[in-house]
């Protein structure tokens, strides 16, 4: 019955956000230089998981984990790091 009810598959996710205006900015490691988060390539983050999802009585649920595999640490506290959230959970419609 498990196999009528669930899935269980992995996945490779690649992507970013990339600034189109002047009005915020980051600064780099020194500080004091402005980042520049034009697109580029070497910027796409990439991550690698698993995921399940479960047809239970109360609706779908989704269980994903997955693991950053280049994200940016902050330096200091002028710097931003990204903030990576490795496990999500969700009750609801598959689309």
């Amino acid at each position: 019955k498990w196999a009528q009810t669930a899935r269980v598959s992995a996945f490779f996710d690649i992507g970013n956000v990339f600034q189109t205006g002047n009005k915020l900015k980051f600064f780099g490691p020194d500080g004091a230089t402005v980042d520049n988060y034009h697109f580029s390539t070497k910027e796409l983050k990439r991550s690698v998981g698993l995921a399940v999802q479960w047809l239970a009585p109360l609706g779908l649920f989704r269980f994903s984990f997955g693991v950053p595999l280049n994200s940016k640490r902050a330096i200091g506290a002028q710097t931003w790091g990204d903030e990576t959230e490795g496990f999500q959970f969700s009750v609801g419609n598959a689309f």
